[in-house]
């Protein structure tokens, strides 16, 4: 247990410091649209659909522990876009928020299935 424990606490650690030099890097948004939350929640999802794909196999879920549950876990953000998605309304930034708020979530869910499907197809092709 304390193995698994070390990987996810490891994998989030690492992807945190990620996310935040991303989120440096771009520039944190107190105007407008969370560009920087969003691209790091799309690369995130991107990235599991990838991972998801290809550790479908994996014996020990190890590797999909670290990768997914850890890394991927600390560097995607939920808590972040529920924040900044309350503060845009709480501004009264109706239609950022709303954008924003429908945009993370179908985005998201087609990013998965595009990294899923990109793997599934260079498997198979």
């Amino acid at each position: 247990m304390s193995k698994i424990l070390l990987l996810v606490g490891g994998g989030g650690a690492s992807g945190a410091v990620l996310r935040y030099m991303i989120w440096r890097w771009l520039g944190v948004s107190q105007v407008g649209f969370p560009k920087a939350t969003f691209i790091v929640n799309m690369v995130g999802s991107l990235l599991i659909g990838v991972l998801f794909a290809l550790l479908t196999e994996e014996k020990d879920h190890t590797t999909r522990l670290f990768a997914i549950t850890g890394f991927l876990g600390g560097f995607t953000t939920f808590s972040s876009f529920t924040w900044e998605s309350f503060m845009l309304f709480q501004e009264g930034k109706w239609k950022i928020a709303l954008t924003y708020i429908v945009a993370s979530n179908i985005a998201g869910l087609v990013f998965v299935l595009l990294g899923f499907f990109i793997v599934k197809a260079l498997k198979n092709g």
